[in-house]
């Protein structure tokens, strides 16, 4: 399975593309708020779920208005899409490192899904 990471802004997005082993395929993909970015990144998801034969599942910041377009885009393209609270992610990523930097790239490779119990 190959895990999308989203972190969501207001004129761009940050993405990280794992599978569940933990490699990374691609650790940073920016694209743009719109359908331009949108067509970029399903193009690109296709490409890696052709090559690996592989279930997609996304996982990407519930910020209202921001993350709306691109979820419906994404569910209208057929994927496995989940949304998460932004404070729940940061909170997740302070957990997971010592390290106080918080960058987008960073944030969108700590994007994994959880699994059914919170973790």
């Amino acid at each position: 399975m190959l895990f999308v990471g989203i972190d969501v802004a207001k004129h761009k997005h940050d993405i990280a593309i794992l599978d569940d082993s933990g490699a990374v395929f691609k650790s940073h993909l920016r694209m743009k708020n719109n359908r331009e970015g949108f067509k970029l990144l399903n193009q690109t998801l296709e490409k890696l779920g052709h090559a690996f034969t592989e279930e997609i599942f996304i996982a990407m910041e519930d910020t209202g208005i921001y993350a709306l377009n691109l979820f419906r885009y994404l569910c209208s393209k057929r994927y496995m899409v989940h949304t998460y609270n932004p404070l729940l992610i940061k909170e997740f990523a302070k957990s997971a490192s010592l390290r106080k930097t918080k960058t987008d790239k960073r944030d969108a490779l700590t994007h994994k899904p959880l699994n059914e119990f919170g973790h």
